[in-house]
C-alpha cells in the first residue's frame, strides 16, 4: 500500500463572486520519514491585497512539525500554534501593499515524521477565512487543490544488507587452546566512507551489540603497507589467512571506493563472538571517521527464520528461547501432556568447579500457572561435564506427573517432556508463559519467556 501525505484546501465560506481565484501548490512528490519538504502555495486569476488562513496539520497519532515562511517581501504573522493531540492551528496574516499576480502566497516547510503514521499519511488542510482584492471586497468561489505525496523510510547510507554469525561447538573462553575458538562472522552492504582517505593508515572494524553498547570483536587492518592490501583503481582488498595455532582474525575485507557509498564485504573466522545478539551494528573507523551501518536484527543476521546463535550469550547473559512448544488435551484426569525445547544460555558458570552441576540441584520448570520441580540428584551427567539428562522423575509438586529432561549447557540446548498432568486453561490471547529455574555460584538463571501456542514458540 502506497503511503500519502495529503495537502488539502478546503474553502469554509460563501459570498458575491468578484473574481476567480485560483490557487495552485507545487513541492516535491514524495518524502522520506524525518525529511523535509518545502510545499509553496500560490494564485492567480485575480489580485490579492491580503489574505487571512486558517491552517490545520493533522500528523495522526504521531506528530511532526511545520515551518511557515514565505518567499515575498511581506510579512507571516502567526497569531498562535495550539496543539491539540497531534493537530496544530496556525492562523497567518498576508499583508499586501501591493498586487502581485502569481507569486507565492506563503511556503509551508513540512517535517515529515519518524514513522509512518496510522493511516498511511498526514493530512495539511489550509481553510480559507477571508481574501481580499484591490477593492476591499470578500474573494470567494475560490479553487482549491489537493497534493498528494507519498512517505517512505529513511533508508540510512551505511547499511548491512547480508549477515552471517555462526558459533563454535563450544565458546572459546572453554578452551586453553585457541583452535577450538570457531566463531564466525559476515557482513556485506554500503558504508558511507570518507572521500578523502590520503591520511587513513589504518582501517578500523567493529563488531557491535546494540542491547549492551558492547564491541564484541574489533580489528584494525593496515590501509598502506600491509602485503596482502592492494589498492587498485580505487577497490580495496585485503586478505589473510589463519594458520593453525594462531588467533581468528579478519580473512577478507574488500570496499569499493568507486561508489558512494560504497559496497563492503567482511569475512572473519575463528574469533570469539561472546555476548553479541540482535541488533547489532558493524562499525568503521578511517582516520578521524566513524562510519556505523543501522541496526542489524534478526530478519537480516542468518536469514528471517534462524536466529543469532543462543550459544554466543553463555558465559555472558542468561538467555532462554522456545523453538517448539506442543500440548495435548485430554477429557481425562491427569491425561494432558507437554512437551518444550529450545535453546538455553547460563552467564553464572564456574568452570574449573562444574558449575552449575544439575545433579545437585532443584530444577524447575514453568508452564503457564503450573511449576513442575525436579528434585535434585535426578540429573544424571552424561559425557561431557554439562550434559544433564533425567528420566521419568516425578515433579515435588505432584508425584503423578513425569518429567522427562536433557540440558545441555555446553552446546546450550535443552528439551523438556512432562506427563500425566492437568495442564491449565490457556486464556483467549493464546499466549503462555515458560520457564526454567536453578541455583548458580553466585545467584541463579530465572528466565521466563512468552510463547506464541499458534507459532510455538518465543519468537
Amino acid at each position: 500500500m502506497k503511503k500519502f501525505l495529503v495537502l488539502m484546501i478546503v474553502p469554509v465560506m460563501a459570498s458575491a463572486v468578484n473574481a476567480q481565484l485560483e490557487l495552485s501548490i507545487s513541492g516535491p512528490n514524495s518524502l522520506a520519514t524525518n525529511a523535509t519538504g518545502t510545499y509553496t502555495v500560490s494564485y492567480s486569476g485575480a489580485a490579492i491585497l491580503g489574505a487571512d488562513v486558517d491552517i490545520v496539520v493533522d500528523f495522526g497519532s504521531i506528530g511532526g512539525g511545520i515551518i511557515l515562511t514565505t518567499n515575498r517581501d511581506r510579512d507571516l504573522d502567526i497569531t498562535g500554534i495550539n496543539p491539540v493531540s497531534s493537530n496544530y492551528e496556525v492562523s497567518i496574516t498576508n499583508d499586501v501593499t501591493a498586487t502581485d499576480l502569481g507569486s507565492p502566497l506563503f511556503s509551508i516547510v513540512l517535517t515529515a515524521p519518524s514513522v509512518v503514521p496510522d493511516g498511511n499519511k498526514v493530512t495539511i488542510s489550509l481553510i480559507e477565512n477571508a481574501f481580499i482584492d484591490l477593492d476591499f471586497n470578500p474573494i470567494t468561489g475560490t479553487v482549491m487543490p489537493t497534493k498528494q505525496v507519498t512517505i517512505t523510510p529513511f533508508v540510512p547510507e551505511s547499511r548491512v544488507t547480508k549477515c552471517t554469525v555462526r558459533a563454535g561447538i563450544t565458546q572459546g573462553r572453554d578452551a586453553n587452546d585457541i583452535n577450538n575458538v570457531k566463531d564466525y562472522f559476515t557482513a556485506s552492504g554500503i558504508a558511507d566512507f570518507p572521500a578523502d582517505r590520503n591520511d587513513v593508515d589504518f582501517i578500523g572494524v567493529n563488531i557491535i551489540d546494540v542491547c549492551d553498547n558492547a564491541v564484541i570483536y574489533s580489528q584494525s587492518i593496515d590501509f598502506n603497507d600491509h602485503n596482502d592490501v592492494a589498492l587498485k583503481k580505487g577497490v580495496f582488498h585485503y586478505s589473510d589467512r589463519i594458520a593453525r595455532g594462531e588467533a581468528g582474525a579478519i580473512t577478507s575485507l574488500k570496499i569499493d571506493f568507486r561508489k558512494n557509498p560504497s559496497p563492503f564485504s567482511v569475512i572473519a573466522k575463528n574469533i570469539d563472538l561472546t555476548g553479541l545478539g540482535c541488533p547489532l551494528k558493524l562499525g568503521f573507523t578511517m582516520g578521524d571517521s566513524v562510519i556505523l551501518s543501522q541496526e542489524v536484527n534478526e530478519a537480516i543476521v542468518n536469514g528471517r527464520n534462524t536466529l543469532i546463535p543462543t550459544r554466543l550469550m553463555r558465559l555472558s547473559k542468561d538467555t532462554l528461547v522456545v523453538r517448539k512448544a506442543k500440548t495435548r488435551s485430554s477429557t481425562r484426569s491427569l491425561g494432558d501432556s507437554l512437551s518444550v525445547s529450545g535453546d538455553i544460555a547460563v552467564a553464572d558458570m564456574n568452570l574449573d568447579t562444574n558449575e552449575p552441576n544439575l545433579v545437585n540441584e532443584d530444577v524447575n520448570v514453568v508452564w503457564g500457572s503450573s511449576t513442575f520441580t525436579i528434585p535434585f540428584a535426578n540429573f544424571k551427567t552424561v559425557g561431557r561435564k554439562h550434559l544433564y539428562k533425567c528420566s521419568r522423575s516425578h515433579s515435588a509438586e505432584d508425584p503423578n506427573n513425569l518429567v522427562t529432561a536433557t540440558i545441555d549447557l555446553d552446546k546450550c540446548t535443552y528439551s523438556i517432556s512432562v506427563k500425566d498432568v492437568n495442564l491449565a486453561d490457556v486464556d483467549a490471547s493464546g499466549i503462555v508463559t515458560f520457564g526454567i529455574n536453578f541455583a548458580t555460584p553466585n545467584g541463579d538463571f530465572n528466565k521466563t519467556v512468552d510463547v506464541n501456542l499458534v507459532t510455538r514458540r518465543s519468537y
